[in-house]
């Protein structure tokens, strides 16, 4: 006759698995979950997002599940979670895959998220100050697959957006010189020298980098595109290209429109949403911003525009 005495689940194994069906219920049935088998060191899985109509794209986000059963909102209708150790939220900062941390309510199977990568920046004089970092929780918090991928996709951008904020000084000055020098020149003047439409190209390709990454719309043609389609006369096919002067004038003032809305978008990022945080990390960004003109050059040297 066999013993009866079994080993016994630890309840924390147990809510694990609860934690994990309830996260996998939740999420859309076309996305994909990759489970992990090593999970010491705060990623429990990764999600691939799938297109609804079932294209795969490559865009993986790091998963980190915590459950808890005393979830309950304050009279401030927060909850917050100190079940993460800081060194684990540093851990996550150094990745290059989006982290998020999902909050799941046991009690009530409701699930709940955070991205790593915004919710740090935005709460950043706790983070820099204090050994325990809690993630508050709010209602808004609560999991929408629509609300998370534009989580993810403004989370993926923040990485590259540390990098392009921080050569915006240097992208404005440059733009700046380069439009004084070669703004209203003679219109039917051929632009033949080889390293002013390299510097000029140079631009345009800076500044809509910078526009993608703060999600502003760019929306402007090609320069070869332009012009194409704004024939003055001369040989301006796009598969013969050739810029004149009138071209250039008229694409710097679309572009110093362009790059001023830009701004606009980086100042409310960097002064407002993110203000301590880039108080510590560049001070004289903010500084920048906070005192830059929001008119455009042509705003600033030519009154309202060229009509």
């Amino acid at each position: 006759m066999f013993e009866n005495n079994l080993p016994k689940r630890h309840d924390n194994h147990i809510k694990e698995t609860l934690s994990y069906k309830l996260f996998n219920a939740s999420i859309p049935d076309h996305w994909m979950i990759r489970e992990l088998s090593e999970r010491d060191y705060g990623i429990d899985a990764l999600i691939e997002l799938v297109t609804i109509d079932n294209r795969v794209t490559g865009k993986l986000i790091s998963i980190q599940l915590k459950s808890t059963e005393n979830f309950k909102f304050n009279s401030l209708n927060k909850y917050s979670f100190y079940g993460v150790e800081k060194q684990t939220t540093n851990y996550w900062l150094q990745s290059n895959i989006p982290t998020f941390i999902f909050i799941i309510d046991l009690s009530l199977e409701r699930v709940f998220y955070k991205s790593i990568e915004d919710y740090v920046r935005l709460n950043y004089e706790v983070y820099s100050t204090k050994d325990k970092f809690p993630y508050v929780i709010y209602p808004e918090d609560e999991f929408d697959a629509d609300s998370f991928v534009v989580s993810y996709f403004w989370s993926e951008s923040l990485k590259k957006a540390d990098d392009e904020l921080m050569k915006i000084q240097k992208l404005k000055k440059d733009f700046s010189e380069f439009y004084y020098i070669n703004i209203r020149r003679d219109y039917h003047m051929l632009v033949d020298d080889d390293d002013v439409i390299t510097e000029f190209n140079s631009l345009v390709l800076s500044i809509k980098s910078l526009a993608s990454t703060m999600f502003v719309d760019w929306s402007l043609p090609t320069p070869e595109k332009y012009v194409a389609d704004n024939d003055i006369g001369v040989d301006a096919s796009y598969d013969n290209y050739f810029m004149y002067e009138y071209h250039m004038t008229k694409y710097l003032i679309m572009l110093d429109e362009k790059l001023a809305s830009i701004l606009k978008v980086c100042k409310q990022v960097v002064c407002q949403k993110y203000l301590f945080y880039w108080q510590k990390k560049q001070p004289g960004l903010v500084d920048f911003l906070n005192n830059h003109s929001l008119l455009t050059l042509e705003e600033q040297y030519w009154g309202k525009g060229e009509e």
